[in-house]
C-alpha cells in the first residue's frame, strides 16, 4: 500500500482546505459556523488537526460526529409535487 495512504493530515493541508471554505455557509448540528475553524487562532487549529488525525489513524468516525440535520429547500416548480 502506497505511504501516502498511512501518512497523517498535515497543518498545511487543513490550512488550505478551512481557506477554500466558503463563509455563511450553515452551522453543523453543534452550531459552530465555519468561519470559526476558517480564522481560528493556530492552537485550535492544531487540536482540530489532532482529532481529524485521531479519526483518520483510528478508522472510526465517533458517534457524536455521525449526526446531521437536512433540510430540503424548496427551488422552483409546485410544492405539492414531491417528486
Amino acid at each position: 500500500m502506497a505511504d501516502y495512504l498511512h501518512a497523517s493530515i498535515t497543518l498545511e493541508e487543513l490550512k488550505k482546505v478551512l481557506k477554500l471554505t466558503k463563509n455563511g455557509k450553515s452551522p453543523g448540528q453543534d452550531n459552530i459556523n465555519p468561519e470559526l475553524y476558517k480564522y481560528a487562532p493556530e492552537e485550535l487549529k492544531l487540536r482540530l488537526l489532532q482529532f481529524l488525525n485521531n479519526i483518520y489513524r483510528e478508522n472510526r468516525i465517533p458517534n457524536e460526529c455521525r449526526n446531521a440535520v437536512i433540510t430540503p429547500i424548496f427551488k422552483k416548480g409546485d410544492r405539492r409535487d414531491s417528486t
